[in-house]
């Protein structure tokens, strides 16, 4: 009995010592890459991007209510052909629309997935350098942490450290 305590005893002490050598920071990797000096100038090209799109999106908005407007005093004087025909022409165009925004979302994710990739890339290496530097054990992604003390918050030093390793 007294030997498995004294094992026991010995292993919390040897636990508590290794804990001591651990050191963790955390990274917000988003907020990093906004705030890097490349993530300025993607985040103009994603904008300027977006609202090509939401002027196309817009502007096929602005033709449908207008179709609608001009469908809904007609519909009276229709036929019921003629009425299903024109209700059909419009619901075709209505789903053209929903997959233009759809494909604009799945445009928009593309490019910027493309474009954050390379500073995501550029940015491991930059807390890789950090770590070692730093003798972090690990530094880990704010988003997965529910608290952390704020002087473990790396995100600042990260910007800092990437906009110098151009």
């Amino acid at each position: 009995m007294l030997k498995q305590i004294t094992i026991l005893a010995a292993t919390l002490l040897f636990s508590a010592a290794t804990w001591a050598d651990v050191k963790i920071g955390y990274v917000n990797l988003e907020a990093a890459v906004l705030k890097s000096s490349d993530g300025k100038k993607i985040e103009k090209s994603l904008k300027s991007f977006q609202q090509k799109k939401q002027k196309e999106i817009t502007s096929m908005e602005k033709i449908l209510e207008s179709e609608k407007k001009s469908l809904d005093k007609k519909m009276a004087l229709l036929s019921p052909e003629a009425k299903q025909q024109k209700f059909k022409g419009f619901q075709e165009k209505m789903l053209k629309y929903r997959e233009l925004v759809g494909a604009s979302q799945v445009e928009l994710k593309k490019k910027e997935t493309e474009l954050t990739t390379p500073i995501l890339k550029k940015m491991e290496k930059v807390i890789d350098g950090m770590a070692k530097k730093g003798n972090y054990t690990m530094i880990l992604r704010a988003q997965q942490i529910i608290w952390g003390a704020s002087g473990n918050d790396l995100t600042d030093e990260l910007v800092k450290a990437y906009n110098k390793a151009k």
